[in-house]
């Protein structure tokens, strides 16, 4: 699981990755999309704070840059909340992380202050206005997501659950708006999510109730009508922002 997420980061990253750049990484997870562009030439900084519910991913991804003789010196125990430096990277990016931070306010004032002028951003995060939580695999209540733990109570004692942050669409564009960002959403996030149902089998195994429903999607044709769903209201959502 944790390779494929990592092929699927550097893929969304591809089209931005330019000889010379200084990139930042929200989130590294265990390391491994550091360690692949690191073995690449390319000078990356990564933050791993550990967030709550995942333990020392730090320290675990120090362990395996260790044993893959990685420079582990852009490999950071940081929030992107609490780091500060020049403003020189570009591209920002974070794979299925924002809503794990702590504070996205603080979030994004600092990946404005890091980025060079005119940099861009990219992110892929949920989209909690389809009430649905991908972690625990659980429908939530409609414009009320913390509700959810009234009917579902053992979330109380989920730290992964209480650290959640409930990013939609909207409040994307908000926070892009005060905080100097042009942001484009990609379209086609849901019929994403039903293809990598049919095509990954590690996604596949925690996703296994919408299999059926993604072979009818593909069989009807439908799955390619999803593409051209409005962003605001597909499962998940990829963006870039521009500095301005």
């Amino acid at each position: 699981m944790l390779m494929g997420d990592a092929a699927k980061t550097l893929q969304m990253i591809a089209p931005f990755l330019r000889t010379g750049i200084r990139i930042l990484e929200i989130g590294g997870g265990v390391g491994l999309s550091y360690s692949l562009l690191r073995s690449k030439g390319v000078d990356i900084i990564s933050l791993e704070p550990g967030a709550i519910g995942y333990g020392d991913r730090h320290g675990a991804g120090l362990h395996m840059m260790k044993l893959l003789g990685t420079d582990p010196r852009g490999w950071l125990k940081s929030g992107i909340e609490d780091f500060s430096t020049d403003p020189h990277f570009n591209p920002i990016f974070s794979y299925f992380v924002l809503e794990h931070v702590s504070d996205l306010e603080r979030a994004f004032l600092a990946m404005h202050n890091l980025l060079r002028p005119n940099g861009i951003m990219i992110h892929r995060c949920p989209n909690y206005s389809v009430p649905y939580e991908t972690h625990f695999n659980i429908p939530l209540v409609p414009f009320f997501p913390k509700s959810t733990v009234l009917l579902f109570p053992k979330l109380e004692k989920s730290d992964l659950w209480k650290g959640l942050q409930f990013t939609t669409v909207r409040n994307i564009r908000s926070l892009c708006k005060r905080y100097g960002f042009t942001p484009r959403f990609q379209r086609g996030m849901t019929a994403w999510a039903f293809e990598q149902v049919l095509t990954d089998p590690l996604f596949a195994a925690r996703k296994q109730r919408f299999l059926p429903i993604a072979r009818v999607l593909r069989a009807t044709g439908l799955l390619n009508a999803l593409k051209h769903l409005p962003a605001a209201i597909d499962v998940a959502m990829e963006f870039t922002a521009e500095k301005i």
